[in-house]
């Protein structure tokens, strides 16, 4: 017997698939409270790329997450959400890659560049520091939401960020803050 659902009834189904893969696994490998770790990074991840103007929903996000862990070998640059997915990647990998007591460097900042440019159009250009200048918004800078230090400012401007953020001038909640809010895109 032939059977046809409503794209509504099947998006449904699709959303519980992954809600049930994700809880499992989830439950499998973490505890409570790295559960709630990573709920957080993911609601910062889709914050921060809601910013950039990527407001992909989320239940579009958790159908290309799902279809990347069915098939790690299938490309997921052209689908909903791959760069927010870039975004929490590069949070996660951040994580996983920062021992505490360990100093942050500039390599772990490259490879967490390479990790949220991965999906994007600019990604052959990860994971190195840029040479030209950049901006948010507009179509020049002159019309940007934000514009970034100038290129060539960026290899000063990381090395003192790392500095400070290596060094003990202030509680580490407080670095945090400080270098967390600092722009250098």
């Amino acid at each position: 017997q032939d059977f046809s659902a409503d794209p509504s009834i099947l998006r449904a189904e699709e959303d519980a698939v992954v809600a049930l893969t994700e809880a499992g696994q989830s439950l499998a490998i973490t505890s409570r409270a790295e559960m709630i770790g990573l709920a957080l990074m993911r609601s910062e991840a889709i914050a921060s790329s809601f910013i950039e103007g990527l407001n992909t929903p989320p239940a579009q996000i958790l159908r290309t997450e799902l279809l990347r862990e069915l098939d790690p070998q299938r490309s997921i640059e052209r689908k909903p959400g791959a760069e927010i997915i870039g975004n929490m990647d590069a949070l996660l990998g951040l994580t996983r890659q920062v021992t505490a007591g360990e100093p942050l460097t500039l390599d772990t900042i490259l490879a967490v560049h390479r990790a949220l440019m991965r999906y994007t159009p600019f990604a052959e250009s990860s994971g190195r520091l840029r040479e030209r200048q950049s901006w948010i918004g507009g179509l020049s800078p002159l019309h940007a939401k934000f514009v970034a230090p100038p290129a060539s400012a960026v290899p000063d401007l990381i090395a003192d960020l790392l500095a400070f953020v290596n060094g003990r001038a202030l509680p580490a909640i407080a670095t945090a803050a400080i270098a967390t809010s600092t722009p250098l895109v």
